[in-house]
């Protein structure tokens, strides 16, 4: 996800990186240690992100759906959010 997110536009690309960290972060601790909470808040900010900018970044589609995979083997329900 960081080689997509280092594509991203500089003034969103710097909390993306954050948010990876944060759930980075969280994945090394033993997981009766982990935060789901914050790690669910990451998540859906990375995947927020990555539909808002889709159109104009290429391999974001596949930036999402790590972001889904991460969030599915950690048990967090992540779902795109709908087109409007």
């Amino acid at each position: 996800m960081r080689e997509t997110a280092a594509q991203f536009p500089e003034d969103i690309r710097e909390g993306v990186i954050i948010d990876i960290e944060d759930v980075e972060s969280e994945i090394k601790k033993p997981e009766n240690e982990r935060n789901p909470a914050r790690l669910k808040k990451s998540l859906k900010a990375i995947l927020a992100t990555a539909t808002a900018i889709a159109i104009p970044i290429a391999g974001v589609t596949d930036f999402a759906d790590k972001a889904i995979d991460v969030g599915q083997k950690l048990g967090i329900e992540l779902k795109l959010p709908s087109a409007r």
